[in-house]
C-alpha cells in the first residue's frame, strides 16, 4: 500500500489530492477536497472510473462535487426557522439562504494533513461565533470539524462539533449530497437503499411531518436502475441502518454508503436526462428545525450538542469488487 498527497491548482480552485494505490493488486483510488470551498469531496476517481466528477462551472454556479450541507441539511422554509421560541433568518452576506445550509461554499481554516500506515487524511473546521459572518444566521457558538479520510476500502467522512457554550445547546442537522456518476448508464447503474418510509412533502418539497409507505415509484429495497426512478425524496426508517448501495453492474464494482447510527434519513435525488444522482445520508429531515418548533420533535430527527461537549458522527463511501 502507498499513500500519497499533493496540492493541484485548478481555475482558482485550491485542490488537495489524496491518493491510495495498491500496484500489485491494480487498486487505486484518488480524491480532491477544497478545504477553502466548503471542504467539498469534488472528486472521488476508483482505477479508470470517475464516482464523482470535478467541475469547476458546476461547483461554482449549481451544487456540484459533494456539497456539506449544514446546519440545515437541504430545504428550509423561507429561509427561515424557529427555535425555542425565536425566529432566525438564513441570512449570509445579505442573501437570504433557503437551501443545503450555510457552509457548502465557506474557506475552512487549519487545514491538517496526517497519515498512517493504514489511511491519510485532510481535516480543517470552521468556526461560529461573533465575529464570523455566519453567526448571525445561526448564533450558537460552535466549532465544527471535518475529516475525509482515505485508505484501501474507500473513503470516510467524519465530522464534529464542539459546543462552546455553557447554557445553550446547539440544534443541528448535517448531510452529505454526493452527485455520485452514471458510469454504467441509466439501466446499468443501481440504487438499492434500505428505507421503510417516505416524508409527504408540500408542493415545494418541504416534509409536512407524515410518514409514508413505500409505494411502486419509492420502494428501494430491492435494486432498481436510476434510469426508471423520478425522485427527490426524503426516506427514514432504517431500523438495522445497513448501507445502501450503488451497483455498477456492468463495471463490475459495488459503492457502499454506510454511517454512524446518527445518520438516520437520506434524500434521494434522481434528476431526469442528467449524468449524476444523489443519495444524500442526513441526520435529519428536510426543515427539521421547523418541524421541531411545530411539535413534530421525533419526526424532524433534530440533532442537539449538549452545552460544553462534542458530538459527531460518520459516513463512508466503500468499494467493493464483485
Amino acid at each position: 500500500m502507498h499513500f500519497e498527497h499533493s496540492q493541484i491548482k485548478i481555475d482558482g480552485f485550491e485542490i488537495i489530492s489524496l491518493t491510495y494505490n495498491d500496484q500489485l493488486n491494480n487498486h487505486k483510488k484518488e480524491i480532491w477536497v477544497i478545504p477553502g470551498f466548503g471542504m467539498n469531496l469534488c472528486k472521488y476517481l476508483y482505477n479508470e472510473h470517475t464516482i464523482i466528477e470535478f467541475d469547476a462551472v458546476e461547483l461554482r454556479e449549481v451544487f456540484y462535487g459533494t456539497p456539506l450541507l449544514y446546519p440545515t441539511p437541504n430545504r428550509v422554509y423561507e429561509g427561515k426557522f424557529n427555535y425555542n421560541g425565536k425566529e432566525y433568518s438564513q441570512i449570509k452576506n445579505g442573501n437570504l439562504i433557503t437551501i443545503h445550509g450555510l457552509l457548502h461554499n465557506e474557506p475552512f481554516e487549519g487545514v491538517e494533513i496526517s497519515q498512517t500506515e493504514e489511511s491519510i487524511s485532510v481535516s480543517a473546521y470552521v468556526d461560529f461565533n461573533e465575529t464570523s459572518h455566519l453567526y448571525s444566521a445561526f448564533p450558537f457558538e460552535h466549532r465544527i470539524t471535518v475529516k475525509y479520510t482515505l485508505d484501501k476500502s474507500g473513503v470516510r467522512f467524519g465530522y464534529e462539533i464542539e459546543n462552546r457554550q455553557q447554557q445553550e445547546f446547539v440544534p443541528y442537522g448535517i448531510a452529505l449530497h454526493p452527485y455520485f456518476a452514471k458510469i454504467d448508464g441509466e439501466e446499468g447503474t443501481l440504487i438499492r437503499a434500505p428505507f421503510e418510509k417516505t416524508y409527504e412533502t408540500t408542493e415545494t418539497l418541504h416534509p409536512t411531518g407524515k410518514l409514508s409507505d413505500l409505494n411502486e415509484s419509492t420502494d428501494l429495497r430491492e435494486s432498481r436502475p436510476v434510469g426508471k426512478l423520478r425522485l427527490d425524496t426524503v426516506y427514514t426508517d432504517n431500523r438495522n441502518n445497513e448501507p445502501a448501495v450503488v451497483d455498477y453492474s456492468k463495471s463490475g464494482f459495488q459503492l457502499i454508503l454506510s454511517c454512524s447510527s446518527d445518520f438516520t434519513h437520506m434524500v434521494i435525488y434522481t434528476p431526469e436526462g442528467k449524468p449524476y444522482f444523489c443519495l444524500e445520508n442526513q441526520t435529519c429531515a428536510t426543515n427539521a428545525h421547523n418541524l421541531y418548533s411545530q411539535g413534530m420533535k421525533e419526526v424532524s430527527g433534530l440533532k442537539f450538542v449538549e452545552p460544553g461537549s462534542k458530538s459527531g458522527g460518520f459516513i463512508r463511501f466503500d468499494i467493493e469488487k464483485k
